[in-house]
């Protein structure tokens, strides 16, 4: 029976420390639950709508109208020239050069004669 009440003892212990860790967590999130509602409550009050004049507004939505603009050109710009644009333009290019001059010498055969391509059409 001593081993019950040692076993029953220590884990009452055990369980008094938790549940007083516990109560003071839930006190902790009570407290920040009631702050939060506060700070809500004083944001909500503090925003005010600010009502514009119509040359207030006109001259906010000009500005903004200028700095769109001024983005899209920037990225209009950033978008339309390419360093490896050019680079691979250039490798286009070199590549056509070299298939016209291979095509070329494949259409003439030795003695210089320009092959047809229609050889095969006209063997009857």
């Amino acid at each position: 029976m001593d081993i019950i009440k040692e076993i029953h003892s220590k884990y009452s212990a055990l369980e008094s420390e938790v549940d007083n860790q516990l109560d003071i967590i839930k006190r902790e999130e009570n407290k920040l639950a009631k702050q939060n509602a506060r700070s809500l409550e004083k944001s909500s009050t503090q925003q005010t709508v600010k009502i514009l004049s119509y040359e207030e507004a006109l001259a906010r939505n000009n500005n903004l109208l200028k700095s769109l603009e001024i983005a899209k050109a920037r990225l209009r710009s950033r978008s339309t020239y390419s360093p490896v644009e050019g680079i691979l333009r250039k490798a286009l290019d070199n590549f056509e050069r070299e298939f016209q001059m291979s095509f070329d010498a494949n259409n003439t055969n030795e003695t210089g004669e320009t092959l047809n391509d229609d050889t095969y059409d006209n063997m009857n």
